[in-house]
């Protein structure tokens, strides 16, 4: 078994290992733990991804972004390589999460709801984060791969 993924794993380029290394940490961090919400010095409670995403839908998004980005992942593994239109896709699906993140979460929990309560942000949400910034960073790196595979006319 490991030795199959060891071959699938050497057949990807740079990139597409960066990007399915974020895949991994954004699709596990959305069901972790994103923040602990005090309202009290004594009483919390934890809000993951889905907590999150159950009281604004958008955020949904953000997961099914990395799911997204895993297909494509696997198209490259099937065709070989990516044409740059996927890759260009990933990355904006990956920078559209992103934003919706920032905007959706960081707004819920500055909201009236939670004023006065003392808010402390886990792992997982920096997880889901930089998991989609190295979706980014990986796809930027298969661009620039490809590029230099291109033959000079």
């Amino acid at each position: 078994m490991l030795d199959q993924f060891d071959g699938i794993w050497s057949q990807l380029t740079d990139g597409n290992r960066l990007a399915s290394t974020g895949i991994l940490f954004s699709t596990f961090g959305f069901f972790s733990t994103w923040a602990a919400i005090f309202p009290t010095a004594t009483t919390y409670a934890n809000y993951s991804g889905l907590t999150f995403a159950s009281a604004s839908p958008s955020l949904y998004f953000v997961f099914i972004a990395g799911l997204s980005a895993a297909g494509l992942l696997y198209l490259a593994f099937q065709y070989g390589q990516l044409r740059s239109l996927d890759t260009y896709g990933y990355i904006a699906i990956a920078i559209f999460a992103l934003f919706i993140l920032g905007t959706q979460v960081f707004a819920q929990v500055t909201s009236d709801d939670f004023a006065g309560f003392v808010v402390e942000y886990r792992p997982a949400i920096w997880a889901v984060i930089l998991g989609h910034v190295a979706i980014i960073v990986g796809g930027y790196l298969n661009l620039r791969e490809s590029e230099m595979r291109l033959p000079l006319n």
